[in-house]
């Protein structure tokens, strides 16, 4: 389960600062979740992050530029 934390976490899951999204095992996304420090981060919330710079070339979130929207897409989630 994708998950954005809200807040600087450490613990078994390993160790995030706020804005930081994490695939995590999906009963400890959870438990994250539950206790406020972050929320889970649906597939729509990655495509809104590519950019359409037109002539079918997108820029994902740290600037990088890639043709084809699937590829795209593709990058920012291993962005994120």
């Amino acid at each position: 389960m994708r998950i954005k934390f809200r807040q600087e976490y450490e613990g078994p899951a390993g160790s995030f600062s706020p804005g930081d999204i994490a695939n995590l095992n999906k009963d400890i996304a959870i438990n994250i979740c539950n206790a406020g420090l972050a929320f889970p981060v649906k597939e729509r919330q990655i495509e809104n992050q590519v950019k359409d710079l037109g002539g079918g070339w997108y820029e994902t979130s740290n600037g990088e530029k890639i043709r084809g929207k699937d590829k795209a897409i593709k990058a920012e989630k291993e962005v994120n």
